[in-house]
């Protein structure tokens, strides 16, 4: 069983929903409240983890008790944590989300503490060879790069999901064999609007393949030969898109090292996503491999 390599951000999610957002000065009950594991690297890594497959992360988090809940969101779904960095006398982040339910709105408030960023120094006992994958979030930038070069010298693909820009996003797109972005950090990153010029430049890069979500819009697929594989989003009720991206990146790493076919990694992630609409905050409705198998046979 191939076995995959998680990089990036964790934190651990809070979310209430109320039938409007407060007015200043006044308070409100919330309707449902929720806590559970976030960040974009991890929820993609659990989402491998629910599957079956062998995972490992490595983040960063501090020594405090918020610390032991994001390690134990990832612990308690079977994913190696041995990687995960432990500051010392560090405030570990967490997040914030209030959902307007008549709306379907969201206001969220987060922290990233007082953790440092990982340096490459704290990788020496990492193995990338032994992985089938390195996912990553681009939320790391330094060790996610050095295990990025080291995937590279030993033929490991590595998968970038990326939706924020940063100083450091050239290198991790031009390190990458196959990148997942919303359509706001590509349009960003290259500096044009047209999805096909957008893919093109991307592919330029030397990117295997190049994903773009859309969000209501679905997805656009780019790869040699191909440059416009257009899948209209999937239809759900959807409750909370939070996570959705995150979720649609774990699946499509799925499909690719199970199956190695890029159209059909594409339709699995997009219907993947698109069911993890369907509850509040990233992981509450995480879609059985069963239950997205269904959906795409229906």
């Amino acid at each position: 069983m191939s076995r995959i390599l998680g990089v990036g951000y964790c934190t651990v999610d809070h979310y209430g929903v109320v039938d409007r957002f407060l007015d200043p000065g006044h308070k409100r009950e919330m309707s449902t409240f929720s806590i559970q594991g976030g960040g974009a690297a991890a929820t993609s890594t659990v989402v491998l983890a629910r599957w079956g497959r062998e995972a490992r992360f490595c983040g960063a988090v501090g020594d405090d008790p918020r610390g032991e809940t994001i390690e134990s969101t990832l612990a308690d779904e079977g994913i190696d944590t041995s990687s995960l960095v432990r500051q010392p006398d560090a405030v570990s982040q967490f997040t914030f989300t209030i959902l307007e339910s008549t709306s379907g709105n969201r206001q969220t408030l987060y922290t990233r503490g007082s953790v440092d960023a990982i340096g490459p120094d704290r990788l020496d006992h990492i193995e990338v060879a032994n992985h089938s994958m390195l996912l990553m979030d681009g939320l790391e930038p330094d060790c996610q790069i050095e295990l990025a070069e080291r995937a590279d010298r030993h033929d490991v693909p590595v998968l970038l999901h990326a939706s924020e820009m940063d100083a450091e996003a050239e290198r991790l797109v031009d390190l990458c064999d196959y990148l997942v972005a919303s359509e706001r950090f590509a349009t960003q990153f290259t500096g044009r609007g047209e999805l096909e010029a957008i893919s093109r430049s991307l592919l330029e890069r030397q990117t295997r393949a190049v994903i773009l979500t859309l969000g209501r819009d679905g997805v656009v697929g780019a790869w040699d030969g191909d440059l416009q594989v257009r899948t209209e989003a999937y239809p759900v009720d959807v409750v909370d898109n939070s996570g959705a991206g995150d979720v649609f990146a774990g699946a499509f790493a799925h499909g690719l090292t199970e199956h190695g076919d890029l159209r059909e990694a594409l339709e699995f992630a997009n219907v993947a996503g698109a069911l993890s609409c369907r509850g509040l905050g990233p992981r509450s409705a995480i879609p059985s491999l069963e239950e997205v198998e269904r959906h795409l046979e229906g």
